[in-house]
């Protein structure tokens, strides 16, 4: 009795009256519906905002403007792959670390370029692109790059950098010491630190890679746990490019126009 009043209270006061007036059964579907249009209002809310992030990155650039300033040819693309992702209070998991499944954490207010992966040979089709927690699906790690490596990665994968601080350390999956490899984060706020900027007209984009990384191998140090790092270059493939509009750029990281800004070698990068 007490939550049909409350949803009774719920509508507006001048509807009260004549609500009062109706059935039981008349003011329970009124109020599901009322709910109904509330939650088709927020998933168009939902598609408006993902649209916004679309358009304010291609506001007067495109998607070839971007790879041409990187020289990287249009091949390397797959269009079908193309994401762009909202908030959302649920989590999301894809692919397990010893039984464990790994959470995704999704890179809000970045456009993602997908990369073609699977129609070239390079990469087998046998699971590891998959968005389940099963034993063939590969987890979702992030790796920052300077604007001058991306071409590189793209095309011929990624290579270990001079930052290797926590070679030495143990990996908190049992899986010895953490070696030499390459460094990735599974949030994406980690990855900003580092890698630099490109400068297309007058705007200016970070770039992030959203990589697959095999669970079976990565490794982790036990005092930092947001760091990941993959010794085999085997077991670590990018499969899309992260591109976000900055909104403010530091003085010393503007040279001009069409050309790169860099910062030093870190971890997270190459």
């Amino acid at each position: 009795m007490s939550t049909y009043k409350q949803s009774i209270f719920s509508y507006p006061q001048q509807s009260l009256v004549s609500t009062h007036k109706q059935s039981s059964e008349e003011n329970k579907t009124q109020y599901f519906n009322q709910k109904k249009d509330e939650n088709t209002n927020q998933n168009i809310q939902n598609v408006s905002l993902t649209s916004l992030i679309k358009k304010k990155i291609f506001y007067n650039i495109t998607v070839k403007n971007i790879i041409s300033v990187l020289q990287i040819e249009e091949s390397c693309f797959d269009s079908t792959n193309n994401m762009t992702w909202e908030k959302n209070n649920s989590k999301c998991y894809i692919g397990n670390i010893n039984g464990q499944n790994q959470e995704y954490h999704l890179p809000v207010g970045y456009y993602g370029l997908g990369l073609n992966v699977l129609n070239t040979g390079r990469y087998p089709n046998d699971g590891w692109l998959n968005c389940d927690t099963k034993d063939a699906t590969w987890i979702v790690l992030f790796h920052s790059a300077t604007p001058q490596a991306v071409g590189q990665i793209i095309r011929k994968g990624f290579k270990a950098g001079n930052g290797q601080f926590y070679q030495d350390q143990m990996c908190r999956f049992g899986r010895g010491k953490i070696g030499k490899g390459v460094y990735f984060s599974n949030e994406i706020q980690y990855c900003e630190k580092y890698g630099g900027n490109i400068q297309v007209g007058y705007k200016y984009f970070r770039l992030i890679f959203e990589c697959r990384v095999n669970p079976k191998t990565v490794k982790s140090p036990v005092n930092k746990k947001e760091y990941y790092i993959v010794n085999d270059l085997n077991d670590m493939r990018p499969y899309r490019l992260l591109i976000k509009e900055e909104d403010s750029i530091k003085n010393d990281q503007i040279s001009n126009s069409y050309s790169y800004s860099q910062t030093p070698n870190q971890e997270l990068m190459d």
